[in-house]
């Protein structure tokens, strides 16, 4: 199984690579300058190349508490046949 992870270098990116599952699977990490997730042909570019099975979507925009609170889910687009077959979304 092939698992992007976003957002590898924060807070919650961090503890999941920590995590002992991870170790059974291939996991990718790109940075940032590796791949803009708000470029949607970069995206798909990497999707089709990288056949990815899971994401885990840990990737966010830092601002503490009160930008939390005001921008508080930004969701991102439907199904669009580049990606993964199901989403699995936890806060």
């Amino acid at each position: 199984m092939r698992v992007l992870l976003t957002g590898s270098t924060g807070m919650v990116g961090r503890n999941i690579l920590e995590h002992s599952r991870l170790k059974e699977v291939d996991v990718l990490i790109p940075r940032h300058s590796d791949l803009n997730l708000l470029d949607k042909a970069q995206v798909e570019k990497y999707f089709t190349h990288h056949h990815i099975d899971l994401v885990i979507h840990a990737a966010g925009i830092v601002g503490g508490i009160m930008a939390n609170n005001q921008r508080a889910c930004k969701v991102l687009g439907g199904q669009h046949g580049y990606g993964p077959q199901s989403y699995h979304v936890c806060i």
